[in-house]
């Protein structure tokens, strides 16, 4: 488990390239330490213009942004929206008593209280596409204490 990660108490699943479930489909948070912005991103990744991988990360955070299947969570009336919006969970949900409090949602609310801000992307599997690629470039961000991946909420 990463430093940043168990510094929040996010708990980390093995992440396997390639094809690892019968889903059509992989979700996605990347929670970011400060401003959610693309340069607050590329820094956190350590990547400075004229590396290799810093157009290719500046596309994928882009299409993150605008992609209608993920969302946008810099604070906790953002978050609780996205929950309800997407879950229908609500913030009594997430409580010790409440149904989903054995869930990831309480750990990414404790983020977004430390002052991480967040984007959910649901990210398609589909052979030669685009989606399929920044998968693949989600699930190899290392998490520091500056950005934590979570794959498959």
């Amino acid at each position: 488990m990463a430093a940043g990660a168990a510094e929040y108490g996010i708990r980390k699943m093995k992440v396997r390239s390639g094809f690892v479930s019968n889903s059509s489909s992989s979700s996605y948070i990347v929670a970011l330490n400060g401003n959610l912005t693309k340069e607050g991103f590329l820094k956190a990744l350590q990547l400075e213009p004229g590396s290799p991988l810093y157009n290719s990360y500046v596309d994928l955070f882009q299409y993150c942004m605008q992609t209608r299947y993920g969302a946008v969570m810099r604070n906790e009336e953002e978050f609780f929206a996205e929950l309800d919006r997407n879950y229908g969970i609500s913030k009594e949900d997430i409580q010790p008593d409440g149904d989903y409090f054995e869930t990831k949602w309480p750990e990414l609310l404790n983020l977004i209280r430390s002052g991480f801000q967040m984007f959910s992307a649901l990210l398609s599997h589909n052979e030669d596409s685009t989606e399929m690629q920044y998968g693949s470039m989600i699930q190899a961000i290392e998490d520091t204490e500056n950005i934590i991946v979570i794959q498959d909420y």
